[in-house]
């Protein structure tokens, strides 16, 4: 069994290093739309993220970044989680997910199935207790929040990667962000995990 070493005990560079996963630049990323009302239907090719509840129907996001070229052992300083909002607004809930999925293949009834074996409620495998929100601005803006906690976690090896899901509860209204499939490489996701370099003491 892995015991991670606390960031007390780890000898650091002195300046921290920064890196930007996005499609198209630094790291690989996965993500992909579940749709309840298509269950079996996969929009991992699709161009936007749609997360919405209530009446307008029930729609997921799911984001994964390959953290790989960050050193095990790093020390996280910032981590920061950017999407860009292509129509209406508001605010999304991201919460940890925790089972592996594929973006040219996953549904919604496929992504409920993988969390059975995990005791996974009915909207499938993720963490009930958010990690971040991604708080609400006008469509047509960036927006930003940290995942430092979680993506310390990832690297450590103390919880596995299988990424983020975004959703929203008891609001009737949507949300559209950019995928990694759209044309406009800036308008894509992206993770800037800035971190040192470390070494256990």
């Amino acid at each position: 069994t892995m015991v991670p070493v606390s960031a007390e005990h780890r000898r650091c560079e002195a300046a921290p290093t920064c890196v930007t996963l996005t499609r198209g630049g630094a790291g690989g990323v996965a993500d992909a739309l579940i749709r309840q009302s298509e269950p079996d239907r996969n929009f991992g090719g699709s161009a936007s993220l749609t997360v919405s509840d209530g009446e307008v129907g029930v729609r997921r996001a799911l984001l994964r970044f390959d953290t790989g070229r960050i050193p095990r052992g790093a020390v996280v300083v910032s981590a920061e989680l950017g999407l860009r909002g292509l129509l209406y607004g508001g605010a999304s809930t991201v919460y940890p997910v925790l089972a592996p999925w594929d973006e040219a293949s996953v549904t919604w009834s496929s992504f409920v199935r993988s969390g059975r074996g995990l005791g996974a409620g009915p909207s499938g495998p993720y963490l009930a207790r958010p990690t971040a929100v991604m708080p609400y601005v006008a469509a047509g803006a960036p927006m930003a929040t940290s995942l430092a906690t979680l993506v310390q976690g990832w690297i450590d090896g103390t919880v596995p990667n299988h990424g983020v899901l975004l959703g929203r509860r008891g609001v009737d209204a949507a949300i559209v962000y950019a995928s990694s499939e759209h044309p406009d490489p800036a308008q894509r996701p992206q993770l800037t995990v800035c971190y040192e370099a470390c070494a256990d003491q």
